[in-house]
């Protein structure tokens, strides 16, 4: 790691406290902005983001990351994010981890990046995003609750994705209400409860949908 490296991570790790400290950003929101500087010129930072929902993010909200820069700083700069991978991490199509019970796909088209955010369903939209990037980490388990039309089908396949994404080798498991109770008939009448109940254990993430 060079001299410029460590001068690099410590302006942005300053940078990214004075963002947290600021009041300016939902606390669930602030993990999305793990990024990197990689170059500093006379008017503009360049910053990459590791995903595609990190730069989103991150973009949303430039006029507070140049704020905190500028304090860090002592100078103003244009920041410029760019994503790592310039291929877009959601056109490849996800499927989900299937066994005998479960075998529901995920939707690859259903995704953050294609979520139409609106102020029935921001807060929702939020909250998977986050537990979608912090695994098991906040709101475990999550309930999204609503009227139809207003994405709740979208928003668990967009987690399905961003795990996915994330995390390939998680095994994730999507399923419906009455699929459940089809599952449970089917599994009590050919003894193979434990074998059903096994199924869901063997899961890193369960995808629950009650129409």
């Amino acid at each position: 790691m060079t001299t410029f490296d460590y001068y690099y991570n410590d302006l942005w790790k300053k940078t990214l406290d004075k963002i947290r400290d600021s009041g300016q950003v939902d606390e669930n929101i602030f993990p999305l902005f793990s990024s990197k500087l990689v170059e500093l010129g006379d008017n503009e930072a360049r910053v990459c983001a590791p995903t595609f929902i990190n730069y989103s993010i991150m973009n949303q909200n430039l006029a507070v990351i140049e704020s905190c820069l500028e304090e860090v700083l002592g100078k103003k700069l244009k920041v410029r994010v760019y994503h790592q991978d310039k291929t877009n991490d959601f056109s490849v199509a996800q499927t989900s981890f299937e066994n005998e019970f479960i075998s529901r796909e995920i939707d690859p088209n259903q995704t953050f990046a294609a979520f139409v955010v609106g102020r029935s369903n921001a807060q929702a939209q939020v909250a998977a995003l986050t537990c979608a990037t912090n695994l098991g980490l906040v709101y475990n388990p999550l309930f999204i609750y609503g009227n139809a039309g207003l994405g709740k089908t979208h928003l668990l396949n967009a987690v399905g994705n961003q795990v996915k994404t994330l995390y390939p080798e998680k095994k994730i498991g999507f399923i419906s209400g009455l699929e459940f109770v089809e599952g449970v008939a089917k599994a009590s009448k050919e003894g193979k409860l434990d074998s059903f109940k096994e199924s869901f254990y063997d899961l890193d993430l369960l995808r629950y949908l009650i129409n």
